[in-house]
């Protein structure tokens, strides 16, 4: 009487052969490129202008692209190249928080630089005190706008 294979090798190696058929190789994903809805592209098929509306990301990996005159037409993504990114105009709210964000960076730098002075620091070590308090709330600024952005889908 022969014994069930019961070892997760026999089973698993397919599914992971059929895994491997479905991933990029490692050699193919440094060509990918990053795409937003709105940018401008370019078909190389044909030369024609358009801007991304959608992106299907699944094993055919098109993009739906808005061309002139009102069509739409899915493009494979090795036949387009970026003209143009697109990004929305700054708002009110946004020149508030980044305005707001450098005046509390200006008081972190005073506030830690004076602190650093009245302890009998040099003036090297008050500097950089000062700039290491600046630059800790300029890169929470960073963050938020990497946060807040365009998203950038790689295909």
């Amino acid at each position: 009487m022969t014994r069930p294979n019961l070892r997760l090798g026999a089973a698993s190696t397919v599914a992971t052969a059929e895994r491997r058929s479905r991933t990029i190789p490692f050699a193919y994903k440094e060509a990918l490129m990053r795409l937003a809805i709105g940018d401008v592209v370019r078909d190389r098929t044909d030369m024609a202008l358009g801007t991304v509306a959608r992106i299907d990301i699944n094993a055919d990996r098109r993009v739906v692209v808005n061309i002139s005159g009102g069509l739409s037409r899915p493009v494979p993504a090795d036949d387009l190249e970026i003209v143009s990114r697109h990004t929305r105009p700054a708002t009110n709210r946004f020149h508030v928080v980044a305005i707001s964000f450098f005046l509390i960076a200006l008081l972190a730098a005073y506030i830690a630089g004076h602190s650093v002075q009245s302890l009998g620091g040099s003036w090297l070590l008050t500097l950089m005190a000062s700039v290491g308090a600046y630059e800790l709330f300029e890169s929470g600024f960073r963050c938020y706008r990497r946060l807040t952005g365009p998203r950038r889908f790689r295909i």
